[in-house]
């Protein structure tokens, strides 16, 4: 079977799930590699492992893990179910992304607003207009 850390890379690259029906049975796991025993050893011996990656603009963002204590390979079925979730959970992310740059827009130009309508109701008193400024300024940042 595959290094384990080199399938999780393989993961991140490639945005293919990759699947490691018994973590005792990999070479790092057999030639006593510490994290990978420590990992084992966590998580109550974790043994079967499924890794999806959550990909946006053709890039792995993230990878999903799921694991079994026993020796149990997922199905294509078990597989197809996450890499759904993980589809869906990009879109969760973007949209999340999404709503906060209109956000951070809009209160942008509501600034800009109450800025202007300041300048037009004092245009003699610049004093006033500049600490609206800061203070408007003080609330975006």
């Amino acid at each position: 079977m595959d290094d384990t850390k080199s399938r999780f890379y393989k993961v991140v690259h490639s945005c293919q799930p990759a699947h490691i029906h018994d973590l005792r049975d990999t070479d790092r796991y057999r030639n006593r590699v510490s994290e990978i025993r420590r990992l084992a050893v966590a998580s109550e011996n974790m043994r079967t492992l499924l890794h999806v990656p959550l990909i946006s603009k053709d890039s792995c963002i993230w990878i999903l893990m799921v694991y079994r204590h026993e020796v149990r390979p997922f199905s294509d079925d078990h597989i197809r179910l996450l890499e759904t979730f993980a589809e869906q959970a990009v879109i969760a992310i973007e949209n999340t992304t999404q709503f906060r740059e209109v956000q951070t827009r809009l209160e942008r130009e509501k600034a800009s607003a109450e800025i202007l309508e300041l300048i037009s109701r004092s245009r003699d008193d610049e004093i006033s207009v500049f600490r609206a400024s800061i203070d408007l300024a003080q609330r975006l940042c």
